[in-house]
């Protein structure tokens, strides 16, 4: 099953379309998590990810962007701002 860790604001909405999707996932706190989806810039989810997590971000969120320029994960953002979608971009 795959493990997702979120912000809380995404919680509830990332909830009811797992279980709409019928997609083999579940959201947890814990520092075991496949992907990490990430709203809005929270130092103490960016300052913990997981080593070899998938990160999906808001890349309309700037700061957010910015934050996570020196990971070394996979990152995908997700928006509609000019840096999304462009491999250069970060």
């Amino acid at each position: 099953m795959l493990k997702i860790r979120c912000d809380k604001e995404l919680g509830n909405s990332l909830e009811s379309f797992i279980k709409t999707m019928k997609i083999p996932a579940e959201i947890t706190q814990s520092d075991i998590y496949d992907i990490c989806l990430i709203q809005n810039n929270d130092s103490v989810i960016i300052h913990n990810i997981k080593e070899n997590s998938i990160i999906i971000a808001n890349g309309d969120n700037h700061d957010l962007v910015m934050s996570l320029g020196e990971c070394r994960n996979t990152v995908i953002t997700c928006g509609f701002s000019g840096i999304c979608g462009d491999p250069n971009g970060m």
